[in-house]
């Protein structure tokens, strides 16, 4: 039996009933469930669209359903009920009108939406050859303006540890990173009280141009009470380059690395006195001193590793004040390339053990013009 829709209460009725059963209003006209135009009587398709009336359709597979049957004869599925006649009809007005709406004028050109930009290349490639560098960048920065932040992540060496819990000795911990290296370098030392007093109850010598080559200033370096303590730091250095199988010119920018490490401060702030020079134990358990203390611990140092060291002493002008530096000529497989003072037929290049990079940082620029005193250390 065919049957209808009530437009009222969207219920299927039959196709011939004057009042909906459901609702009760009254069966006026009936319309196409398609596209919602009247149907005429006696029709058996829609005069707008040509569909067939009162035949219902599968929504899963389009197959015709009988009528009054629940489930689809092709597929099984339950066949759903057509969309209320009245609701469709006013769906498909609006979007008649919607679709009128989205139509640009006659010669009009539409334009054409705007997408966000999207990338096709390549994920590695691109990281390669654009994101990698941009880190690179960045990390570099960092490193070259807050070098602290790595100090953490930096491999560590440690060249001298001294177990100590004698309270006649002081631990002291040093770790230092040389200029452009990516080695953290550490020493834990134990130095002995008595060794620091006595240095620190030592005289002080104090250089004089007039009688600076019978001057005894170079005692700083040469007095043999801490030569064992330098010797097993010497030691420690040596079996370092050993084992890692680093190079001549490696060992000596190590210890460079150490000296220039310590704190430079000056006298008059350290201890109160225009001017104090110490010895290289006083210089180690204070972790602190100005040029000439820099100067004379690496000199001490490089002594007892062999190398032929001097004192660079400018004496103070009118135009600057006095300073320190070390002198240190070639030998054992070593060639330098920097600026030099000569003394006794030796060329002496100088090193400012007081900061900066090594032996290419030349003399600071307020002595360049000055004729300093070259003081050769005895081996």
């Amino acid at each position: 039996m065919s049957t209808q829709i009530c437009k009222s209460c969207g219920a299927e009725i039959p196709q011939n009933a004057q009042f909906c059963p459901n609702c009760g209003k009254k069966i006026t006209a009936r319309v196409c469930e398609a596209c919602g135009a009247e149907i005429i009587e006696g029709a058996r398709f829609c005069r707008n669209c040509g569909k067939e009336i009162g035949v219902r359709l599968c929504q899963n597979c389009g197959t015709k359903v009988p009528d009054g049957a629940r489930f689809c004869t092709n597929c099984g599925k339950e066949a759903a009920l057509p969309l209320h006649p009245e609701k469709r009809a006013q769906d498909t007005l609006v979007l008649q009108k919607e679709m009128a709406q989205a139509q640009p004028p006659a010669g009009v050109v539409p334009k054409r939406e705007a997408r966000f930009f999207k990338i096709r290349t390549p994920f590695w490639p691109l990281f390669l050859k654009v994101i990698l560098p941009i880190l690179i960048i960045i990390v570099a920065g960092i490193g070259v303006l807050r070098p602290e932040l790595f100090i953490k992540f930096l491999p560590e060496v440690k060249l001298l540890s001294v177990e100590s819990s004698d309270p006649l000795s002081v631990s002291m911990h040093y770790a230092w990173k040389p200029v452009g290296g990516l080695t953290r370098y550490s020493w834990d030392i134990a130095i002995p009280r008595e060794l620091y007093q006595y240095y620190e109850n030592k005289p002080r010598v104090y250089f004089h141009t007039e009688e600076y080559e019978t001057n005894p200033y170079l005692i700083y370096i040469t007095d043999p009470e801490d030569d064992y303590l330098l010797k097993a730091m010497v030691a420690s250095i040596d079996n370092l380059v050993a084992k890692k199988g680093l190079s001549e010119e490696e060992r000596l920018y190590i210890s460079v690395a150490f000296a220039q490490s310590i704190l430079y401060k000056l006298d008059i702030e350290s201890t109160g006195c225009e001017e104090y020079p110490r010895y290289p134990v006083e210089t180690l358990v204070d972790e602190v001193g100005d040029c000439e203390d820099h100067a004379i611990l690496l000199g001490a140092l490089f002594r007892e590793m062999g190398y032929d060291v001097a004192l660079i002493l400018f004496p103070e002008t009118s135009a600057h004040k006095p300073h320190v530096g070390l002198g240190v000529a070639e030998g054992r497989g070593l060639t330098f390339d920097g600026i030099f003072f000569s003394k006794d037929g030796r060329k002496y290049y100088y090193l400012e053990t007081a900061g900066g990079s090594f032996f290419k940082i030349g003399v600071p620029t307020e002595f360049t013009d000055a004729s300093p005193y070259v003081l050769p250390v005895v081996p």
